[in-house]
């Protein structure tokens, strides 16, 4: 720069193209700019000759008022000084700059385009001209990209130009000259990726978010520890529910963050949404213990999810109830604590929350939650065989939304044996949704569940053609074929889904399924052991080794399914299912009596209004002929689940020993209406016709 002295403004100034993306003006068309107005105050001031040394002198005492904050004084110095010295570009650079701080921006741009005119390849009025015209709300931001268009000729190496078009285009609504620039810019910067971010931030308020995630690990590549780079992307990455790819993110981000507690709740968020409850309870379990988050009902919501994924009902439920005390208007705890109670078999709570839900519920989440709660609430009805109020409120929910009820009311009426309907309904909606597979289906297992099983073959088999990698297709027509003992031909469709998809554990269940049918206990074994060996989840494998057991029990090798059953427990003591499994088998083999209820209690001690377990201790108090006691907990398990058929035989047992015969014929007859295993069926068949010669022949006396 040609002047006579050097300033220290220049640094500041190259600075400022970073400063221009977070200030907003709308884009207008430059105003004309008026005739400069005539100073006479300048006009008529005594003219002074040149002097350098005097400049020097004002523009030192200017600096020196600046300094101490005496903003006038430096003003006046700093005139005075370009007075002796009228062709310093510094000097009316620095003029510029104390004219802007006053607030004159008029004259300060006067003498920044005097300071450009003087010294034309200094860039640093071109700085000042596109920070002042950036400022200005009337087409300022057009004139400051003039400014910066020429530095990018002055200064064609210098990035800060760049990143300042960036923001400046983008301003402009201008996208494609704007990544142009920021592209430029990171092709030039030595460090960092704000460039890459400040163009997916752009993707992203566009609604481009493939875009925005390809530019964020672009940019991560640059600063891998780049910490709001990381945020962004995993946050991007939460909102399209691709939590996988997001919780490596949140991970690195903690590690960059040094501990973040928001990191931390984020994190262990997205682990909950893939499954990783454990390692998202220790999260959690560590952020409660600052007494600053305890209470934080957001991070006590997350942490019970966590317990609820885990299994863990007794925390879950102890954890949501929690919440709700401290605030009882907490939808999402309460509908949690709901599905605590689905899971645990306690429908009838769960049913009370779901009603609770729906009749208190206030505000925008409750309204747009209400088709969960009733879809929640109708399911819970038809678990507990309330098959009436099910079916009503799936007609209710029908008369909003077809298409989507339609298929929960096919199965309600599947359920509850009113198949006539099932069959009208799932045909109507059959035809007006050819392709719709859920709807297909449903309709496939009415007909077979109807007694027309080849039909419902034929309409699955159609689907299959249509979809022939559907694997849910594959299994649910061996279900069919199966229910109809075609046991080579649920073998042969299940072999084919193997071929498709070898690792889904799925198939090789169905498989066991059919071959414990069909007696082929060995092949029923290898497929359960072989589905155990291919899932790595521990749930998963607790459920392979119950249904392991039962084909050892089918084999009547109960020694080895009690040992498979507490091997489950050995790892997890807290098993209601293997608990009650090891108690039902004994119970029902009438052996170890006592030890049965035992095993039973402490099922039910974890999940205490389950109707299956509440049944078995019926069933080992009729074992141990303490009627009274089985009496109770057979009703009680007939309350929560009702129309299960089992429970119903067991009652029928019951009466029949103590000898109400007309009870135990009402409770067989309601077991044949709606078993559906045509062995159990059979064997309750022969005690209700045994049970109605004893009657007859007590009736006619012969």
């Amino acid at each position: 720069m040609k002047c006579s002295f050097s300033h220290p403004l220049r640094c500041s100034i190259l600075c400022l193209g970073l400063i221009f993306v977070c200030v907003a003006s709308p884009a207008q068309k430059a105003p004309t700019p008026p005739e400069k107005p005539i100073n006479l105050d300048k006009e008529l001031e005594a003219q002074v000759s040149p002097d350098r040394a005097a400049s020097y002198y004002h523009y030192s005492l200017s600096k020196w008022y600046e300094d101490n904050g005496d903003l006038p004084e430096a003003l006046s110095q700093m005139q005075a000084a370009l007075r002796y010295n009228p062709n310093s570009p510094a000097v009316h650079l620095e003029l510029a700059a104390l004219l802007e701080k006053s607030g004159n921006n008029r004259e300060a741009l006067e003498n920044a385009e005097e300071a450009a005119r003087l010294d034309p390849e200094d860039p640093d009025p071109h700085w000042f001209l596109a920070k002042i015209y950036f400022r200005n709300q009337n087409g300022g931001v057009a004139q400051a990209i003039q400014e910066l268009e020429k530095l990018k000729v002055l200064t064609p190496q210098d990035e800060h130009v760049y990143y300042a078009l960036g923001g400046a285009y983008f301003e402009q609504n201008q996208p494609e000259k704007a990544i142009e620039a920021f592209e430029m810019f990171q092709s030039l910067a030595s460090y960092g990726d704000n460039g890459y971010r400040e163009i997916a931030k752009y993707y992203d308020r566009t609604g481009n978010e493939d875009k925005a995630i390809e530019y964020l690990n672009k940019g991560l590549k640059v600063e891998p520890d780049s910490a709001e780079s990381l945020a962004m992307l995993a946050l991007i990455y939460s909102k399209q529910n691709k939590n996988k790819e997001a919780v490596p993110v949140y991970r690195k981000l903690l590690e960059v963050t040094g501990g973040n507690p928001n990191v931390s709740r984020d994190l262990a968020d997205a682990l909950v949404n893939t499954n990783e409850n454990g390692e998202a309870l220790k999260l959690l379990d560590e952020l409660v213990k600052n007494p600053a988050l305890a209470a934080d009902l957001g991070i006590q919501t997350l942490r019970g999810k966590a317990l609820f994924g885990l299994r863990k009902f007794p925390e879950a439920t102890q954890a949501f109830q929690s919440i709700l005390e401290a605030q009882p208007d907490a939808l999402e705890a309460r509908f949690l604590l709901g599905r605590v109670y689905e899971e645990t078999g306690r429908y009838t709570e769960a049913a009370k929350v779901m009603t609770y839900l729906l009749d208190k519920g206030t505000g925008e989440e409750a309204r747009s939650n209400r088709f969960v709660f009733q879809q929640h609430l109708a399911a819970d009805y038809l678990e507990m065989g309330n098959y009436e109020k099910a079916i009503g409120l799936y007609q209710d929910m029908a008369k909003v939304d077809p298409k989507r009820t339609g298929p929960e009311l096919i199965q309600a009426y599947r359920v509850s044996k009113q198949f006539d309907k099932a069959l009208s309904l799932g045909k109507d909606l059959s035809e007006k949704n050819p392709g719709d597979l859920e709807i297909g289906t449903l309709y496939a297992r009415a007909l077979a569940d109807a007694g027309k099983p080849r039909e419902g073959a034929e309409v699955l088999a159609k689907l299959l053609q249509a979809n022939p990698d559907n694997i849910e297709l594959y299994v649910n027509l061996s279900q069919i074929y199966l229910q109809d003992k075609r046991y080579s031909d649920a073998e042969k469709i299940l072999r084919q889904a193997e071929n498709k998809s070898p690792d889904n554990i799925e198939i090789y269940v169905n498989l066991s399924q059919v071959y414990l049918q069909d007696k082929r206990f060995a092949d029923a074994e290898q497929m359960l052991l072989l589905a155990e060996n291919k899932s790595p989840d521990k749930e998963d494998n607790e459920r392979l080794k119950i249904r392991l057991a039962s084909v050892y029990e089918k084999q009547n090798d109960f020694d080895r399914a009690e040992s498979i059953a507490k091997e489950i427990l050995q790892a997890d003591p807290q098993n209601a299912e293997a608990l009650n499994y090891i108690g039902y088998m004994l119970a029902d083999r009438g052996i170890r009596l006592e030890e049965a209820v035992n095993y039973v209690k402490e099922a039910l001690a974890i999940e205490p209004q389950n109707g299956a377990y509440l049944d078995s201790l019926g069933w080992a108090f009729f074992k141990l002929n303490d009627l009274a006691n089985a009496e109770k907990y057979l009703l009680e398990a007939g309350e929560i689940v009702r129309n299960d058929p089992t429970i119903e035989e067991h009652l029928g047992d019951l009466y029949f020993k103590t000898g109400n015969l007309q009870k135990a014929r009402d409770f067989w007859t309601k077991s044949v209406n709606i078993g559906t295993e045509q062995d159990d069926v059979q064997k309750v068949r022969q005690k209700l016709d045994a049970l109605e010669d004893t009657l007859r022949k007590q009736k006619t006396g012969k």
